[in-house]
């Protein structure tokens, strides 16, 4: 009788050894749970916060995109008012050209008729000043030429960038 009572203790000692044991990790997992919740609830904020950024980020996109489109559309208007001022000026440099040979030649005609003693008779007269005037103003309209090379070629590529921004969704 006493081994059954000493092995009835011994087997009642070993199950509450299990069950303290098993209240331990029952305690442990139940921490590890509630760190899982929180770290849930973290998520949950994070991806909130994300999608109003995805949402603001989209929106800008937007705004980018009209911003481009307008800019596009006032670079190629102010494009064309260069190009028309160019026009007008060389115009102008070809009117200023041939006043300019006008003017010699009733200079010249003038002094003759005058009979006042002339170097510059119009007969004697060089056509090369107002040629050179002429060259001389279009080779400073040489800058207005390259800038138009440039632009023109700006022109060009534009659309590409354009079509990159357009692109992105």
């Amino acid at each position: 009788m006493m081994i059954e009572g000493s092995l009835g203790l011994f087997v009642e000692g070993l199950v509450s050894i299990l069950l303290v044991a098993t209240i331990f990790y029952c305690i442990s997992v139940n921490k590890k749970l509630e760190r899982l919740r929180d770290e849930q609830q973290g998520m949950h904020n994070f991806i909130r916060e994300l999608s109003i950024a995805t949402a603001n980020a989209d929106k800008a996109i937007q705004g980018l995109r009209l911003t481009v489109q307008d800019s596009g559309a006032e670079l190629a208007g102010q494009i064309d008012k260069g190009r028309n001022m160019k026009r007008s000026l060389k115009s102008e440099i070809e009117n200023a050209g041939q006043t300019m040979n006008k003017l010699i030649i009733l200079t010249g005609s003038a002094q003759k008729a005058m009979g006042a003693p002339s170097t510059n008779h119009p007969a004697e007269i060089e056509r090369t000043p107002a040629p050179q005037a002429i060259n001389d103003l279009r080779s400073s309209m040489l800058g207005f030429d390259d800038l138009d090379r440039e632009t023109e070629a700006k022109a060009t590529a534009k659309p590409d960038s354009v079509a990159k921004v357009g692109g992105i969704r």
